[in-house]
């Protein structure tokens, strides 16, 4: 039996039925998002992105090299648990931000044996 992962991309409340999934393709990505949350530098970085901040400020927040940071930012980029865009600065360089996209995670073991993750995003900033 092939195991499928669903993870929820969208502002919706989790618990209700009617909310949109996207299949995660099997590469990993279940996988990938459960060794991030292992993770205690991982942990770190996605509680101080409730915000967007550089990396240097994660590093900071989290007390952690910057090296680290950027590290475990690669790992982070490649499952929806993080937005990166870039700070716009009137002079100097445009730094990029990672912000947390969402605020709950939830994994269930449903009878069929299939893992699905759950992460349920905040609605886009219109301001």
């Amino acid at each position: 039996m092939t195991q499928r992962s669903l993870i929820r991309l969208n502002e919706s409340d989790a618990s209700r039925p009617d909310t949109e999934w996207t299949q995660v393709p099997p590469d990993g990505s279940c996988e990938a998002i459960l060794s991030i949350l292992s993770d205690e530098g991982c942990r770190a970085i996605l509680s101080a992105a409730d915000v967007p901040r550089t990396a240097k400020e994660l590093a900071e927040a989290c007390d952690l090299p910057i090296s680290t940071v950027y590290r475990k930012l690669d790992r982070i980029e490649s499952t929806p648990l993080l937005e990166e865009s870039t700070r716009v600065r009137l002079y100097g360089k445009h730094p990029q931000q990672y912000q947390r996209r969402g605020d709950r995670i939830q994994l269930r073991l449903p009878p069929d044996y299939r893992f699905d993750v759950d992460v349920t995003v905040r609605p886009p900033d219109c301001g």
